[in-house]
């Protein structure tokens, strides 16, 4: 049995946009290969410091997004960790667990704090604006190869080349559901080159036309930038944004693909059509991960459509309370859209955007 670390499970739940322990219940269900997830009871004593099996913290674990071992609490890990290297019954599972429990409370070292509250950052007072102009995915053995070439990303925050996490980058894949590069709770990434004007990462494991989406953060001001779009080759019956425009009012997105509507309009939905992320919240100070969204399924928020034709999208505005605390997008906010065509949900035809959001819609 493994005892979970119940504060941190819970603000990873809020951050996913996942506002009850239902709906991190019904994730792990839906990822679940054996079809079954875990029990909302068990996500309750996960939350609250009570043993759960190693098969309900691997999945808690794959609903989050995070690797097993940072979820565990670290006042009793190391001690479960070698219980289970000494123990003659060990599993390989719990073996590989348990190392990798030992290797990361090595890095953390002890006596973390607690998080700092996610509140937004943004651009002003003379720091200068970051920003993505584009971004090159170049296909290999060990994963995608990605070039972002934009302006102020500010000095390399690291000796180079490095393998790891960091607070400075983050990559969101929705189409195999993964998010990588940013903070201790993500999938490592290899950065092969950071300047103020080009990064250069490897490593990312995404499949040919995966909608992404990308934020970086300048080390030093911690204001961000956004990107969306697909990695390559880009299959011909993908959607496609050609331009799209946020405010913290009104969201309209021109291309083509989206599809017919998923219901008459005017309609509100939060089953993932459209998903809105914010990138000026960050919780700096301890480097976990953070993607304060809606408009997905597991959010209370949803998205007031008002138009939605295979070539435009128009939402008015949200209704509920959003995941995580009062987000609220801002002129100048780096901003992220997912759209999916209804038909085809959960497959590959998806794509995304990322821009700065704007004082008003044109």
């Amino acid at each position: 049995m493994v005892v979970l670390d119940g504060s941190k499970v819970a603000s990873l739940r809020l951050a996913r946009g996942l506002t009850s322990q239902k709906a991190l219940a019904e994730k792990t269900r839906e990822i679940d290969g054996e079809g079954s997830g875990v029990a909302m009871r068990l996500v309750w004593d996960a939350e609250n410091g009570k043993p759960v099996s190693p098969r309900t913290h691997h999945l808690i674990a794959k609903a989050l997004g995070v690797p097993p071992e940072t979820l565990v609490l670290a006042s009793r890990a190391r001690r479960g960790a070698l219980v289970w290297l000494l123990s003659g019954g060990a599993t390989l599972y719990g073996i590989a667990l348990a190392a990798a429990i030992l290797v990361t409370l090595a890095v953390w070292g002890a006596g973390r704090g607690q998080d700092p509250p996610v509140i937004p950052v943004r651009a002003g007072h003379g720091a200068p604006r970051v920003s993505i102009q584009r971004v090159r995915f170049t296909d290999s053995a060990g994963g995608y190869t990605m070039e972002i070439r934009g302006s102020g990303f500010g000095a390399s925050p690291f000796a180079r080349p490095f393998s790891g996490t960091a607070p400075y980058f983050r990559i969101f894949d929705d189409t195999v559901f993964f998010e990588a590069g940013y903070a201790d709770d993500s999938i490592h990434l290899n950065y092969l080159h950071w300047d103020d004007r080009r990064i250069v990462i490897g490593g990312l494991p995404a499949l040919p036309g995966d909608g992404v989406v990308i934020n970086v953060w300048n080390p030093v001001t911690h204001v961000g930038a956004a990107w969306g779009g697909n990695t390559t080759p880009v299959p011909p019956d993908a959607p496609r944004i050609t331009a799209a425009y946020v405010s913290p009012h009104e969201i309209k997105i021109v291309g083509s693909g989206f599809g017919t509507s998923p219901a008459p309009v005017p309609f509100s939905s939060n089953q993932d059509y459209v998903v809105v992320c914010d990138g000026a919240y960050h919780p700096w100070g301890t480097g976990r991960s953070v993607a304060l969204m809606v408009g997905n399924k597991f959010s209370d928020t949803k998205l007031a459509f008002v138009h939605w034709s295979d070539s435009l999208i128009v939402i008015s505005g949200f209704s509920g309370p959003p995941p995580g605390g009062a987000m609220a997008i801002a002129p100048g906010d780096p901003v992220t859209l997912e759209v999916w065509n209804p038909l085809s949900h959960r497959t590959v035809r998806r794509t995304a955007w990322g821009g700065i959001a704007l004082a008003n819609v044109p």
